[in-house]
């Protein structure tokens, strides 16, 4: 008896999922993350390009050296790191309660907190760094000379399940703005008359494709390689994706490597591939399901080798929401 066509289901689902991810979550630019690279939400390559930054799979902030994926420490701080700005790390904290946004101030040697700002922001948002079922935050840090810039946007739903009035479900809302802040005068305002921006999607437009590449081109965080993806017949798995990495500039090829998604924030550090993995459910051939949660990987792009693999904090919900 074959388990193929219910592992191919569950792989379906999976990627359905990973694409309405990819739909909300586009990469960021190579000015964003301050001083440090961005390479997705919450993961940030530290200035010496030796570690990143990262939320660990208990909510605290670690970092985490991109040798052989072992902490240089942990904690104590919970949340999302943003940037490094001014000689710290910026990290967006849990607030106390809703209308407020707190950042803490880190030691991006030791972790120690040094310094805490918020802002108030408007009454309903809920600005956590970790994955809520009823409301989305999403914070940039965009660097703009000596200040950096805070973009942030808000999205909140109606839980399902629960009794409506006679004006039907209630839609869902948004808000979004910016914060200047500002490292060395410790200071966090809003600003007025700029738009939050969006985040640039990681998917090149026509006009920055790099020629001779076919397909959709996916860009590295530094901006400096593209991914496309083919997708191969794998027994027993029965769909997996050969992602071939090329330098954006002439085409050239790098390497390439099997991969569970069409799609990854990546970056390249020589011929070390490090990417965040969605998560990933399939089921072996004795019927049994193996499943893991969202990770940050390595893997030798010239051997194809995993070098290492932790596990992240999911900042997306990804239970179904009531009936």
């Amino acid at each position: 008896m074959t388990r193929r066509p219910q592992l191919r289901i569950l792989l379906a689902l999976v990627a359905a999922g990973l694409a309405a991810t990819a739909a909300a979550a586009p990469l960021a630019t190579p000015a964003d993350g301050g001083d440090a690279t961005l390479l997705a939400s919450g993961v940030l390559v530290a200035p010496e390009a030796d570690h990143v930054f990262v939320t660990d799979r208990a909510g605290r902030v670690a970092a985490v050296g991109l040798d052989a994926g072992r902490p240089r420490w942990t904690g104590p701080a919970r949340g999302r790191p943003l940037a490094v700005h001014g000689g710290g790390l910026w990290v967006l904290a849990p607030p106390e309660r809703s209308g407020e946004l707190l950042l803490l101030r880190l030691d991006p040697v030791s972790g120690a907190v040094v310094a805490r700002l918020s802002a108030t922001l408007p009454p309903d948002v809920l600005a956590s760094p970790f994955a809520q079922a009823a409301s989305r935050f999403e914070a940039l840090a965009r660097a703009e000379g000596e200040v950096l810039h805070l973009h942030w946007q808000a999205e909140r739903w109606p839980l399902r399940g629960a009794l409506l009035d006679d004006a039907g479900e209630e839609a869902a809302s948004h808000d979004a703005g910016v914060l200047a802040l500002d490292a060395q005068g410790g200071s966090l305002v809003a600003l007025a008359g700029i738009e939050s921006e969006p985040w640039r999607r990681p998917d090149l437009p026509d006009a920055l494709r790099t020629a001779g590449l076919p397909g959709t081109q996916f860009v590295s965080a530094d901006g400096d390689q593209v991914l496309t993806a083919t997708p191969v017949t794998d027994d027993p798995i029965g769909l997996r994706w050969r992602w071939q990495l090329s330098r954006r500039d002439d085409g050239r090829a790098l390497g390439n490597l099997l991969a569970h998604y069409p799609m990854a924030p990546f970056l390249l550090r020589g011929s070390t591939l490090v990417w965040r993995e969605e998560p990933v459910v399939l089921v072996g051939p004795d019927g049994r399901v193996l499943a893991s949660g969202l990770r940050l990987q390595a893997a030798d792009l010239a051997t194809g080798r995993l070098l290492w693999s932790v596990e992240l904090a999911d900042p997306v919900h990804r239970l179904p929401p009531p009936p």
